[in-house]
């Protein structure tokens, strides 16, 4: 996990697919969760990288599902390296096509940069970045050093100066992260990172709650993170404590994960996740996460059946507010291949979700009904319909999400569809991971077999 991403849970699936000699093709499709704020993103992407050396070119799209808006972008770049690989000239690209206005982390941006490498060990760059959002614009302009002192270790210098239209700011950044295997079966890896402010005038962040992916928030910090890995014998076991002194707030997290594979066929996974922010107001966050995976497909069968288990527990304190969510949540879903050409996905989820604020509690039992069938029609192309149904007993409120996609597989396992809700709902619990809110959607989404069953479980834990 990136040191600018602590206190955030960010999973998802990232596959690059190598066409030909000179043709990557990649697709991506992830969720980001802020633990501080709640906020989330859904964001699904798909590009092609041709090179024609020394010239490499890169096209693709992006579509961001976030509380502040959908946006699909258009991604562009180009490159070009001179003297033997040493200079590498670049541009980088993103421009909004259809959605919202350009919001955010993902609004309209242009990147010209340069890399010199000094020998095999150090490396110069220099960049400026344009972006524009419906906020606020801005320009970064930063330059420094990437050195590879040692193996396994990685050490970034860096200035940069950002220009907003209500001010600037220039901030210094230092990081190292450093990897190592001990034996056959253990690794271990750890990260440092600090960012000070070097000068400031009249400078404000637009949105603080938000991870961005440029720029910086006005709070300056130090980050810490440590972390181990073991596997053997079809056992994995990950662990990870991170640390972040700010300004303003300081944080810690702690991680754990754990992947047994029974054989090819069943997979289990259990994985457990606190986070704890104390802030400078005197107001408090605290979250836990404790969740069970399951994946199997019988011998001789055309099912896999899913599972996972989750509880969890989250309290905000403040001066004058207390409030404490626990929940209970669990998905099954059992997916049948028919045919070579039709495949049905059952579902059945359940929730028991208790709400205390201010020491009245608030209880909420709910369930979940949905089918899905799919039929590839040609080759790489199949047509689906889904319906599910959302039921929850206290308010006897039942709603609906109905609705129709277009797939087509960009990579081997990978597929990528666009659709339309005609009916739609949201619901904290049983959304993550689908697009059940009415309108259109892109989504990203990885089949699984008898070879990659196991991938299912990876899909819970975090990056």
């Amino acid at each position: 996990q990136n040191l600018s991403e602590l206190g955030t849970r960010k999973y998802g699936v990232d596959v690059t697919h190598q066409w030909s000699d000179d043709l990557f093709v990649s697709a991506e499709f992830f969720r980001h969760e802020n633990l501080d704020s709640g906020n989330a993103r859904n964001v699904a992407e798909v590009s092609g990288t041709y090179t024609y050396d020394p010239y490499t070119a890169m096209l693709g799209l992006r579509h961001v599902n976030e509380d502040v808006g959908d946006t699909t972008q258009l991604l562009y770049g180009a490159s070009r390296k001179f003297f033997g690989d040493r200079l590498d000239l670049y541009t980088r690209g993103e421009v909004g096509l259809v959605g919202d206005d350009p919001h955010g982390d993902y609004g309209d941006r242009f990147l010209l940069g340069s890399d010199l490498k000094i020998n095999d060990r150090v490396t110069v760059f220099v960049q400026n970045e344009f972006l524009w959002t419906s906020g606020q614009d801005s320009v970064d302009t930063r330059g420094g050093i990437r050195v590879t002192p040692w193996q396994g270790a990685t050490v970034n210098t860096s200035y940069t100066h950002e220009t907003l239209e209500n001010g600037s700011r220039g901030f210094a950044n230092l990081g190292l992260n450093q990897t190592f295997k001990w034996g056959e079966y253990w690794s271990f890896s750890g990260s440092f990172e600090r960012s000070q402010t070097v000068t400031e005038t009249g400078f404000e962040a637009f949105d603080s709650d938000v991870p961005l992916t440029t720029g910086s928030t006005l709070e300056d910090f130090t980050a810490t993170t440590i972390g181990a890995a073991f596997n053997r014998n079809g056992i994995s076991v990950t662990v990870r404590a991170e640390n972040r002194l700010g300004d303003d707030s300081t944080s810690w997290g702690a991680f754990v994960s754990a992947l047994k594979e029974h054989g090819e066929r069943t997979s289990y996974a259990v994985n457990f996740e606190l986070f704890f922010d104390d802030r400078d107001d005197g107001s408090q966050r605290e979250e836990a996460r404790l969740r069970f995976s399951l994946a199997h497909r019988p011998d001789d069968s055309d099912w896999i059946l899913l599972d996972r288990l989750e509880l969890g527990s989250l309290e905000d304190v403040d001066s004058t507010f207390r409030s404490q969510t626990r929940k209970v949540v669990n998905h099954f879903k059992a997916n049948h291949l028919m045919t070579r050409k039709i495949q049905v996905a059952y579902q059945f989820s359940a929730k028991y979700v208790v709400d205390t604020i201010n020491g009245q509690d608030y209880d909420t039992v709910g369930a979940l009904l949905g089918l899905e069938t799919r039929y590839n029609f040609i080759r790489n192309w199949d047509i689906s319909f889904h319906a599910r149904v959302r039921h929850t007993f206290e308010e006897d409120l039942t709603n609906s999400n109905v609705g129709v996609s277009l797939g087509h597989s960009v990579i081997k396992n990978v597929w990528v569809s666009v659709g339309y809700n005609f009916t739609g709902f949201y619901d904290d619990e049983f959304s993550s991971g689908e697009y059940t809110n009415q309108g259109p959607f892109v989504r990203f989404r990885a089949n699984l077999d008898q070879n990659t069953v196991r991938d299912f479980l990876n899909r819970f834990r975090s990056k």
